[in-house]
């Protein structure tokens, strides 16, 4: 083991010296505590060695505390001289043995490092990178590492820029015992780039365009393409764009498509499951040419088989730059070490979010996000888990709308959110402007949204300082799986938010209207109400996410009679969501739903792993799950006419030891609606009722549940031989007559609905956003711009 290999005693003393060409000599040294202890009990103690943790150690208390760290062989204390002055402070650890072990895929050779400069006799600029070069050639040439590892308080944004500075990478937040860190891996490679780059300002800009490239690698894209091409065969077969034919001569389940050139083909295995789901094996693709074994490339294949796909040069062309950019987030996500599905089960919420491989698992093209440059990508992308601070403006009220549930004002929100120190800057900045603080509302926005869109098209509002920046605040955000929503790491006790970023993703501009944020909160409060007094729904533990408040800011650059609808009219909105923290009982921990499609690196099942460590059986646990799941969707279709878009990011399980509790739901005002229903709405909340044709209306059972979820997870059960696809819809048939049972006052609606058929509809999303990738729904009238195909065998359908 690792942890047995580590050894940071040495058996004479240590000396490390390094010469820097502006500042002269360094040496490290171990730490002698009777020459050196009482000076760094001067440095810890001082104000700003707050992010050190030790200003309530007493000189005994430290003196004990570096005892204990020089009688261990995993971590050692170093102290640096300047000119042989003391000057810094290093801590090495071994990172395989610390709790940080379980949020990162850790390897032989990495090193653990805290450093602590101390405050200067005389400021010298750049002392404190010079200091740190000097550790880090201390580590690399001394110790011998392979990577260093850091994990400074998020807060800590001076050593975070000093930390990108030496060639450290941010992986994601970390939640550890004594604080929310930042973790950070840097090898000898990118600290040598820096050293280059560090004497050339155009080469330094060079190496940071590269940076962006580097998880782009021929074995990662390779794998990339291939994950790819099974996900667009599974799907477009499904939708009945491809038919592939059986191969006779190579086995019962091989199977071929042949492109519409001669001698090509593609070859692959499979198992056809219940809902024309094929579970292919990704390794036995194989792409013919005349015979000869060619690369596997998902473009090409698209442009193989452009003519099954029904869609315009224009349209094809941009769809093609969503997959490249869906195949370069594949890479990254192949490339950032992703721990393992037995760390997932013991990760926290967030850790897990940002851990997750796939995104939405029936879209082909479900990363565009057409409008990111590659920087832009590092920076905001769910998988990067990079942290954020929202740009925070000051909204003129002639052309800002505030709504909230009730017994929220907004001056109670705002003072919920942020701190009362930034709130009093904020309104002395508007003071000083001679603009009156309380005809402002104040709105988060997307640093990149501020940057690329507000800052143009709302130039005029600016000048006329009908908006007014403000800056950020001292909170710190974590992107979420929905791009535009974001988790505060720094309080996570407060309120999600969510803003307008008009960038294209998955066909449609994401923006948010003004219109729809304004009866938000109204529509959380009444469906909250309405599902609160069910006895059966709070019985069963279900639960939602109240969108409490939200903002929305009218451009009037851009008329409402042409904008209303178009993504110019949905620039400037902003809405707050509660915390599902708030929700959890002693000894919960939360997990997005989506986890359990969830495949690791090393091809292991996070489900499967969810499993094991409950001590349940396969079919007890997915019992579980669809009493949670399942069970109040039906309850919610059958009582209220009501539909939810439940697929799994839009669903928060809460889990115990690995058990599932309960379900809650969130992303409410833009995705719920009552179908055909007799409830008298008020008439704030008027457009979530929606009428269609009644023999559409149980297609939001088949297919945003059985199609669009059950479907992939039948697939993961099966392939990991937890539950055969059979059983496992064996199980949800049996679900259902349990809850049809339970609720006979419903009997007639059962029979109207009836989820035994032998046929539902077959709805095909890819088919949508193949025909219209800008907009791929017609948001006032969905159900016109649905695409069919042949009718699908319905699974439950025997079980009648």
């Amino acid at each position: 083991m690792f942890e047995q290999d580590f050894n940071l005693q040495f058996s004479e003393p240590l000396y490390f010296q390094r010469h820097d060409e502006r500042l002269g000599d360094f040496t490290i040294r171990p730490l002698d505590l009777e020459a050196h202890i009482n000076i760094v009990h001067q440095w810890c103690v001082k104000n700003y060695a707050s992010f050190w943790n030790m200003q309530r150690f007493d000189l005994a208390a430290l003196r004990a505390f570096y005892q204990r760290m020089q009688q261990e062989r995993g971590e050692a204390a170093f102290i640096g001289f300047h000119h042989d002055q003391p000057a810094f402070l290093v801590e090495i650890y071994n990172p395989c043995a610390h709790k940080l072990a379980e949020y990162y895929a850790w390897q032989r050779g990495d090193f653990g490092m805290h450093l602590l400069v101390a405050p200067p006799i005389y400021p010298q600029a750049n002392f404190t990178l010079a200091v740190m070069r000097t550790v880090m050639e201390f580590l690399f040439d001394h110790l011998n590492a392979k990577r260093a590892v850091v994990e400074p308080d998020i807060r800590n944004h001076k050593i975070h820029r000093l930390n990108e500075r030496v060639g450290f990478q941010h992986i994601r937040p970390v939640v550890l015992p004594e604080k929310i860190a930042l973790l950070g891996l840097c090898d000898e490679a990118h600290y040598r780039e820096t050293l280059l780059a560090s004497k050339d300002c155009t080469q330094s800009a060079d190496s940071s365009n590269q940076r962006i490239s580097t998880h782009l690698t021929p074995h990662d894209y390779a794998q990339a393409n291939r994950l790819l091409l099974r996900k667009i065969i599974v799907e477009f077969t499904h939708e009945q764009l491809l038919k592939p034919v059986r191969d006779h001569g190579y086995g019962e389940n091989t199977y071929r498509l042949a492109t519409e050139t001669a001698g090509e083909f593609y070859r692959f295995s499979a198992h056809i499951l219940p809902l024309d789901h094929w579970l292919i094996d990704p390794d036995s693709i194989e792409k013919r040419v005349n015979g000869q074994a060619a690369p596997l490339s998902a473009i090409e294949f698209l442009i193989s088989f452009r003519k099954n796909l029904s869609i315009s040069d224009d349209d094809f062309l941009l769809y093609l730059e969503e997959i490249s950019s869906t195949l370069s987030g594949s890479c990254y996500k192949l490339s950032h070490g992703q721990r393992s599905a037995d760390a997932l089960c013991r990760a926290d919420y967030q850790a897990v979010e940002a851990a997750m491989s796939e995104g939405h698992p029936t879209f082909v093209a479900n990363n565009g996000r057409v409008g990111f440059s590659g920087a832009d990508y590092q920076n905001y992308a769910p998988e990067t888990a990079a942290c954020i601070s929202l740009v925070w403006l000051a909204a003129h009220i002639s052309n800002a709308q505030f709504s909230s549930i009730d017994g929220l004002s907004y001056s109670q929100l705002l003072h919920q959110e942020i701190d009362a120190k930034t709130l009093l800057q904020w309104r002395n900045h508007l003071q000083l402007l001679e603009l009156p603080p309380d005809d402002y509302y104040f709105i988060p926005v997307h640093p990149w949204q501020w940057q690329n869109k507000v800052v143009i098209c709302f130039a005029g509002e600016i000048a006329d300082r009908k908006l007014v920046y403000l800056g950020t605040t001292p909170d710190h955000y974590q992107v979420q799986q929905s791009i535009r929503t974001y988790y505060n790491m720094s309080a996570p006790h407060k309120h999600y938010v969510k803003t307008a970023l008009s960038i294209l993703n998955m066909g449609f501009m994401r923006g948010l209207s003004p219109e729809y944020m304004q009866a938000t909160p109204a529509i959380s409060q009444w469906l909250d109400a309405l599902l609160r007094q069910d006895s059966f729904l709070t019985d069963n533990g279900f639960s939602i996410l109240r969108e409490v408040a939200a903002i929305g800011y009218h451009n009037p650059t851009y008329p409402p009679q042409i904008s209303k609808g178009s993504a110019y009219g949905k620039m400037l909105s902003a809405l707050w969501r509660e915390s599902p923290k708030t929700q959890l009982k002693p000894g919960e921990n939360l997990m997005t739903m989506a986890a359990l499609l969830h495949i690791d690196p090393q091809g292991a099942s996070l489900l499967g792993s969810l499993i094991e460590s409950s001590g349940k059986t396969p079919k007890h646990w997915i019992k579980a799950y669809l009493e949670a799941y399942l069970t109040p969707l039906l309850h919610c279709f059958y009582a209220y006419d009501l539909s939810f878009m439940p697929h799994g990011e839009n669903l928060i399980m809460v889990l115990k030891e690995g058990s599932l509790q309960r379900m809650i739901m969130k992303d409410l005002g833009e995705e719920i609606g009552i179908v055909n229903g007799t409830l008298d709405l008020p008439n704030a909340i008027a457009r979530i009722d929606f009428k269609i044709d009644d023999a559409l209306k149980v297609n939001y059972i088949f297919t945003d549940i059985f199609d669009g979820f059950l479907r992939y997870l039948a697939a993961v059960l099966d392939e990991y031989e937890l539950l055969t696809a059979q059983e496992f819809w064996s199980e949800v048939a049996t679900t259902i007559h349990r809850y049809q049972q339970a609720q006979p006052q419903y009997r007639d609606k059962f029979e109207q609905y009836d989820l035994f058929v032998p046929q539902f509809m077959r709805n095909c999303y890819n088919r949508l956003q193949l025909r219209n990738n800008r907009q791929m729904l017609n948001l006032q009238d969905q159900s016109v711009s649905f695409q069919y195909a042949e009718p699908l065998e319905n699974p439950i359908g025997p079980y009648r």
